[in-house]
């Protein structure tokens, strides 16, 4: 009866180690998802916000040109 409590104690407690491992993995490969789905979104919204402040600063030289370029009534 021991032998057989031992036993089934063991197996119990491989495949609490097995679930275990397996879950860690998981975790790893989500995290490691994840880490890289938010470096990419952080990098798209980088680009559109250095696109954004270049189109603005574009439009504002444009303004600065027209303004420059017209003729002063005094």
């Amino acid at each position: 009866m021991l032998s057989s409590t031992a036993s089934a104690q063991q197996a119990e407690e491989e495949s609490t180690s097995f679930i275990s491992e397996q879950v860690a993995n998981v975790s790893v490969e989500l995290f490691n998802v994840t880490k890289a789905t938010v470096i990419e979104t952080l990098s798209a919204w980088g680009d559109e916000l250095l696109m954004s402040e270049s189109e603005q600063t574009v439009a504002a030289n444009e303004t600065v040109d027209e303004k420059a370029s017209q003729p002063q009534s005094h």
